[in-house]
């Protein structure tokens, strides 16, 4: 290191390496994952004189960072990075095909790059992927449908991610996966607006956009995986009052009291949403009745 700068989240790093990051459009801190709110790049000149009086004392000769860059020495990092840049830019771009064929590799493959790497997830939400998968929500193809989808649940990992999804207007669409996609689809949409209502104006959102109707048929009807799915975005969404006399007045309950069977393998998780809104007499009366009717009498 002989330019060490600091960037925005407060790390050094060497100028050159740095600069070329930010130049290829990528704005967090390779470090800490922070979304820089700003680029300016500060000359560290503590560790400057640091480095500066080592080498004078060792009687080393400062490289220089610019020919590191030109000799076959890349940065592993830069090269990863403009690798996967280069990669999902062209995918982005195939999202926006009118091709069904063009639109099903594009998802898929946006799907398996979010799957397990941070790195990748902020690089395909700076390339403007997420509204066009949200788009792509509606597709009457239901493989491009259900990889659009996954790949929404894998960018909202970054909370970055949950918030610019939501701000896609990504509910409906969701809502609508639930309705009419996949049986994968609509478990990978109920884990989705799970992630999404982690923020609390989501679960008000989630609530009033009609949500928890299809979602409580995915915990009467779904497979086991879709009940999982529904219980816990239920659960979830059960935190704000409103969504209570909601998931009650959706027939919420019979299902849940059928799931505390411990063949359902399901208890913990039908006893937490079900113990979530005990406080609401409803609740309880639907439960001791017998009849399940959220509005007994």
């Amino acid at each position: 290191m002989t330019d060490p700068v600091i960037v925005a989240s407060g790390q050094t790093y060497e100028r050159a390496f740095i600069k070329n990051w930010i130049e290829l459009g990528l704005t967090v801190c390779p470090k800490t994952q922070q979304t820089l709110a700003h680029t300016n790049l500060i000359t560290n000149y503590t560790v400057k004189a640091l480095i500066a009086n080592w080498c004078e004392s060792n009687n080393v000769k400062l490289p220089d960072p610019i020919k590191s860059m030109s000799f076959n020495q890349p940065s592993p990092l830069l090269v990863h990075a403009e690798s996967i840049t280069s990669k999902v830019r062209n995918l982005v771009e195939d999202l926006k095909s009118t091709l069904v064929d063009t639109q099903r590799d594009a998802t898929a493959k946006l799907r398996l790059l979010a799957k397990h790497n941070m790195d990748n997830r902020i690089v395909i939400a700076n390339f403007g992927a997420i509204s066009l998968l949200v788009n792509l929500l509606r597709s009457t193809d239901l493989k491009i449908q259900e990889n659009a989808v996954t790949a929404l649940l894998n960018l909202s990992i970054n909370d970055n991610n949950k918030t610019a999804i939501g701000n896609a207007d990504a509910i409906e669409p969701l809502i609508h996966v639930l309705e009419t996609g996949s049986p994968e689809a609509k478990e990978n949409s109920a884990a989705t607006l799970f992630s999404l209502s982690v923020i609390e104006d989501n679960k008000v959102r989630i609530g009033r956009s009609g949500a928890i109707v299809p979602l409580v048929d995915l915990l009467g009807n779904g497979t086991p995986r879709g009940k999982k799915d529904a219980a816990t975005a239920l659960f979830n969404l059960s935190i704000f009052h409103e969504n209570k006399d909601r998931i009650v007045q959706a027939g919420a309950v019979k299902h849940l009291v059928e799931l505390m069977d411990p063949a359902a393998g399901m208890v913990d998780k039908a006893v937490a949403v079900f113990g979530k809104s005990c406080d609401d007499s409803r609740w309880k009366e639907c439960y001791w009745s017998g009849g399940w009717d959220p509005c007994p009498g």
